[in-house]
């Protein structure tokens, strides 16, 4: 099976996967496009059970999943983890309703998915935070502290475009968006951060959008190949610089701050308590911006697992102790 299979294989089955992690049947609602299809799933909800820890569908979010997870277990808290279960139409009321009890986000993100794409104007990092926070505790959900590092999204072109035209910032793309093709993420289409922002906020009108991959070598490959004419692709993806691709400034601010932000259902710190939170915070306070980069340098460049990424990761950072890097997931 090749690689555009297996992600078009994995999609369709990220709902499936919900159903092997327990005890007590439940539905939850979950928007596939313009539709809404109740997906049976099953929750870990109960005094005793482990931590489960999801992951969105992408390699980075993966091993964040991995990072926090072993931490967790290398400290003595039960952990199942849930790598790649889907986009936030699933992991998000998952996590809401009980049916998974953390996943490592990224703030601005989340806020516009959970407040329904309010607008509200430029905010820092802080005020991000806090705007999240009040909006989910109320949902007995936390935010805990978010990391230095964030990763947005980036619209990015080959060398050879840019300077064929001239092409320096996203508004730059005004005179060409409509002869050109735009490929990035199944999702793409319908999130106020991608397909929807680059029309409303810069104007633009693509001669036609690509499905490929969220962020990955797929969506990199098109953009080589002449396939597309521009990509959305991640700030911490190395194979920016590797491959000489050319970022657009978001030169009418469309991309919200994305620091990595651990949330995590209130009962799970009700249970384990607060030195479970500090430890959390620990974790989150040492994923810089470069230390994204370097994680999915790994992934990438050296053909790492996320498990094993993480693992040597937090064994560099002296988070665990050393053992064999040998461990898949």
């Amino acid at each position: 099976m090749n690689v555009r299979s297996r992600r078009r294989r994995g999609r369709a089955l990220a709902a499936l996967t919900l159903t092997c992690i327990a005890t007590t049947a439940c539905e939850i609602d979950v928007e596939f496009g313009s539709s809404a299809d109740p997906v049976r799933v099953e929750s870990t909800v109960g005094e005793g059970g482990p931590i489960v820890i999801a992951s969105f569908d992408f390699a980075e979010s993966e091993t964040l999943a991995h990072i926090y997870g072993q931490v967790l277990e290398e400290n003595g808290y039960p952990v199942r983890l849930m790598p790649a279960v889907g986009s936030k139409e699933i992991v998000e009321p998952a996590l809401q309703q009980g049916i998974i009890d953390f996943v490592p986000d990224y703030q601005g993100t989340a806020l516009k998915f959970v407040t329904l794409n309010a607008e509200y104007g430029p905010m820092t990092d802080r005020q991000t935070f806090l705007q999240l926070r009040d909006i989910l505790e109320p949902r007995g959900v936390s935010v805990l502290d978010f990391a230095p590092g964030e990763n947005k999204n980036e619209v990015v072109v080959t060398r050879a475009v840019a300077d064929e035209f001239d092409l320096q910032k996203i508004s730059d793309l005004q005179p060409y968006a409509s002869e050109m093709l735009l490929g990035g993420p199944p999702e793409c289409p319908a999130r106020p951060l991608c397909l929807i922002g680059l029309e409303e906020t810069y104007g633009l009108e693509f001669a036609e959008f690509r499905s490929l991959d969220t962020g990955g070598p797929i969506t990199v490959e098109a953009l080589q190949t002449g396939e597309i004419d521009v990509g959305i692709l991640f700030t911490t993806n190395p194979a920016i610089p590797a491959n000489d691709l050319v970022p657009l400034e978001d030169d009418l601010g469309l991309q919200p701050h994305e620091n990595v932000v651990p949330i995590i259902r209130t009962e799970v710190i009700d249970r384990f308590g607060e030195e479970l939170v500090v430890l959390v915070d620990s974790v989150s306070a040492k994923l810089t911006t470069d230390e994204l980069r370097d994680l999915n340098e790994r992934l990438e460049q050296f053909g790492s697992s996320p498990a094993t990424a993480a693992t040597e990761w937090l064994q560099l950072k002296r988070l665990i102790a050393l053992r064999s890097t040998s461990r898949e997931g």
